[in-house]
């Protein structure tokens, strides 16, 4: 449940996040804010550490001043300006906030304010923090767009300045306390009128500065209402008492405790405030148990204990005790002093209790395609469980106990599995994969190395959630490999085989025989007329591309349990460039992987003589013509000559493994098939002739859509280079006409771009100004 200031760092960090292999970090990040509607943000990013350089009258405590001293400051080594991390976040460029200014008030032309045109080389140097349609955010189109929050506000003048006049208090709710509460201006007029509840609230969480804040007047109106309503005296009874009433909650402290409850974070100091007014334990004052954050956290602490016990148990008896504990603290994880940072056992125990469940039941089938089937249906449960139950570990002070309890009740599910579907392949050898990837016009072939299908499936949602997905599944290749299994996913896959004597499980090119390499793919692929995408390119969506993004493989093999707290910020990345994808027009986007994986925090160890094997990988083996031996082993996908030595189980060829792929197991061999659509309706629009006049230039459209406009820029997708006054709206006939007033750009190479009503590209024809 992130707050709302936590949410808009993300939105932040997504805005400079950059790709190292083609792009260089931005200086800065530009924050617009024509109306001056985020100074409450600016001030709570810059409580938090994040270093704000502001535009305005020179102040250099408070780092303000005009643009000038902004470039000097941002180019200078002063460390007051470089790069920061706020605690446990990750970095993010120096933000320049620019109160009253608009991104149009910064275009490199010249009808540049003045004063803003130091700043402007910050477009290309920086990043601006804008909408997809290269508008500047403002408080309301933050809170509704489908892009972030998708929230449902009315769009009433009063309610927009209610909602502004509460965004103070708005910047520390949760998303998810938003998205269920009805927002109007009741809601938001709500947050900023005083109640009782809440002047005792400010007043118990920092008594100092709140009393200071207040007049006289005030200070004794307040003491009068405490002593009145809440039998309490501030002077005489002071905070102690103020913590010890609260904290029994009962009579009209009940609703105080509850406008806690509400949003605690709005109240900084007051869980220290109760951690350090806690009653002795004479029996004379008697509270809820949830009352002291320390009460709390040693339930938290107990659990910890209970859970070094469950090891001692019995696979039957530990797997009772999770679900047996989950039970009685399950209420626990909804108390006021719960939280991830402050009881991560309590979380823990759900993930711990959800991966029980999963395991509760063993896979089933009589033929490798029902087991398959099985898995696709609920058996990824399990697997999904586990990685969760993992990456909870991360926020406990023994990590490593989680982990022995994840391969206590994953292990013997995982193994089961395993072997009922090697049993099966052992009878009927392996099915062989169904669906070849084709180079179709219209489609992008996104390949992600290592997606398992658990891992697809929260793709498959994350993706659903601005696109039609249609999923599906398919075999690996034997063995489930990068080098055997990417090329048959890609569209080269019939201009390759099997070398007798491959010891890489590396196939070779039909025509020339020479073995498979990235260099050498590049170049299958251009000669299908598969453009190559590469950082952060879109292509010709006219056209077909390949474009390889993920690094769930490499990161699995690098840093072991680790990939369990990655996986997120993985599906993060490839929905994002998923979303870039459609909003460039790809119809289609394919999503292939070739093979999944293992993950377990010590996986058995298997041997096989190293005599008769030529390669070995940490799960399956190239074996030596004319050798025998009592192992698994099946042929390879690229040549049934080729026979592939595989490890039995889960167990692995080698010692102290965590993560590896290989052999036969529905994890590795049951890949996944994502088929992203692109639904924007009705006819295409398109260019079908650009014809100029002197410098008027004159547009005819296909299928002109109201709400769309013609612009010309220097480069396509910068709306800061447009060599018009505005974007000009598209006419019912299709035909549009626009002039350029630059004398000066004639015969300069300029585009003319199609917008629709988001003002995001749709189309484009490269022309000269004046023809």
């Amino acid at each position: 449940m992130p707050l709302l200031i936590d949410y808009l760092l993300d939105q932040l960090r997504e805005t400079a996040d950059f790709n190292p292999h083609d792009e260089v970090a931005p200086v800065a990040i530009l924050w617009p804010d024509k109306d001056k509607e985020w100074g409450a943000a600016i001030k709570a990013l810059a409580t938090r550490g994040y270093r704000i350089l502001m535009l305005g009258e020179y102040d250099a405590a408070k780092l303000t001043g005009p643009a000038i001293w902004i470039r000097i400051m941002l180019d200078s080594p002063d460390p007051l300006v470089a790069t920061v991390h706020a605690p446990a976040a990750p970095a993010l460029p120096p933000i320049i906030y620019l109160p009253g200014v608009s991104r149009q008030d910064l275009r490199p032309t010249k009808d540049c304010i003045p004063k803003l045109s130091p700043l402007v080389e910050l477009l290309y140097r920086g990043v601006v923090w804008s909408q997809r349609s290269h508008r500047d955010w403002t408080v309301y189109a933050f809170l509704v767009s489908k892009d972030t929050l998708a929230l449902t506000i009315p769009s009433e003048i009063s309610t927009k300045q209610a909602m502004i006049r509460a965004l103070p208090q708005l910047l520390e709710l949760s998303t998810d306390y938003l998205r269920s509460h009805t927002l109007n201006d009741l809601f938001f007029n709500g947050l900023v009128q005083t109640t009782p509840e809440r002047e005792i609230l400010r007043w118990i969480g920092n008594p100092d500065v709140t009393r200071s804040a207040w007049s006289s007047d005030q200070w004794e109106a307040f003491c009068s209402l405490c002593k009145k309503e809440y039998k309490f005296d501030p002077v005489r009874d002071g905070v102690t008492r103020a913590c010890e009433l609260l904290g029994g909650h009962s009579k009209k402290w009940d609703d105080v405790w509850k406008r806690l409850k509400e949003s605690p974070a709005i109240y900084p100091g007051l869980r220290d405030r109760m951690r350090s007014a806690k009653p002795g334990t004479s029996g004379l004052f008697s509270t809820p148990e949830e009352a002291w954050p320390q009460d709390v956290e040693e339930k938290d602490r107990a659990l910890a204990n209970q859970f070094e016990n469950a090891l001692t148990l019995n696979d039957a008896t530990l797997r009772t005790l999770i679900k047996s504990l989950e039970e009685e603290h399950r209420s626990m994880r909804d108390w006021l002093w719960s939280g991830k940072d402050h009881t991560p056992y309590l979380f823990t125990l759900e993930a711990l209790a959800r991966l029980v469940k999963s395991t509760s039941e063993r896979l089933r089938g009589e033929s490798a395609q029902a087991v398959a089937q099985h898995y696709s249906l609920e058996g990824w449960l399990a697997d999904e469980a586990s990685l969760l139950a993992i990456a909870s570990a991360v926020d406990t002070p023994k990590p490593e106990l989680v982990q022995q309890l994840v391969q206590r009740i994953y292990q013997p599910w995982l193994e089961s599995a395993a072997e009922h579907l090697q049993t099966i392949v052992r009878r009927d050898g392996m099915p062989t994969p169904a669906i070849r990837t084709q180079a179709i016009p219209g489609k992008c072939i996104v390949f992600v190395d290592g997606l398992r299908y658990d891992v697809a499936k929260r793709l498959e949602q994350n993706l659903g959630t601005f696109c039609q997905v249609d999923a599906s599944w398919d075999w690996s290749p034997i063995p489930p490999v990068t080098p055997t299994a990417k090329y048959w996913v890609s569209p080269i896959n019939g201009e390759l085989v099997g070398s007798s004597t491959e010891e890489a499980f590396v196939p070779t090119v039909k025509q020339s025989g020479k073995s498979i390499t990235a260099d050498l793919f590049r170049k299958l692929l251009e000669q299908l007329g598969v453009q190559l995408l590469d950082g952060s390119e879109s292509g010709d969506p006219t056209g077909c591309a390949w474009l390889e993004i993920g690094e769930f493989d490499s990161e699995g093999h690098s840093v072991g349990m680790k990939l369990a707290n990655r996986i997120e910020e993985n599906v993060r990345e490839i929905c994002k460039r998923v979303k870039a994808l459609t909003h460039a027009g790809w119809k289609e986007i394919e999503i292939v992987t070739d093979h999944g994986w293992l993950l377990l925090p010590n996986l058995p160890s298997a041997k096989i003589p190293k005599e008769l094997v030529s390669e070995r990988w940490s799960r399956c083996a190239t074996i030596k013509p004319d050798t025998s031996g009592e192992f698994f082993e099946l042929p390879w996908f690229w040549n049934a000559h080729v026979r592939i030595g595989l490890a039995p189980g889960i167990r692995a060829f080698k010692n102290g493994v965590s993560y590896s792929h290989g052999s036969v197991t529905v994890q590795e061999c049951v890949v996944p098939r994502l088929l992203v659509k692109n639904t924007s309706s009705g006819p295409e629009v398109a260019i079908s002739k650009v014809d100029w006049k002197g410098m008027r230039c004159t547009v005819i459209l296909e299928h002109a859509k109201v709400g769309w406009s013609i612009d010309i820029r220097t480069r396509q997708d910068d709306p800061d280079s447009s060599l018009i006054d505005e974007a000009k709206p598209i006419t019912e006939s299709g035909v549009t006409s626009v002039l350029v007033t630059e004398e000066e750009s004639e015969g300069r190479s300029v585009n003319v771009v199609l917008l629709d009503s988001s003002d995001v590209v749709r189309g484009r024809q490269i022309t000269l100004v004046g023809g």
